[in-house]
């Protein structure tokens, strides 16, 4: 056998970059375009739609059980006025009070 000779590349010839030099075109863009059936994009879809709803409900739970917490503190606040409004408080007859 001869030894292979080495000649410098044409300049006039495109160059390819080292990634692509042993791919097919044809097999690289058939690897780029993966289609999907339409089963799989329906059932993404219901998922994300139940995603949703739940977020949803967890959001009006959250809304709902302030909005409850915050009735009760104001009935606690009326109970708490009312039962003061009964029952006044008497003015303590403190250490330095000047009467009898």
């Amino acid at each position: 056998m001869t030894p292979k000779v080495i000649q410098p590349p044409d300049p006039d010839r495109r160059q390819t970059r080292p990634g692509n030099a042993n791919a097919h075109p044809g097999k690289i863009v058939m690897e780029a375009s993966v289609r999907r059936k339409q089963e799989v994009i329906d059932e993404e879809k219901e998922e994300r739609s139940k995603r949703r709803e739940s977020r949803e409900k967890i959001s009006a739970n959250k809304k709902t059980a302030v909005i409850d917490i915050a009735d009760f503190e104001n009935e606690m606040a009326l109970n708490d006025m009312e039962m003061e409004a009964q029952f006044p408080r008497r003015q303590s007859k403190g250490m330095y009070s000047l009467g009898p």
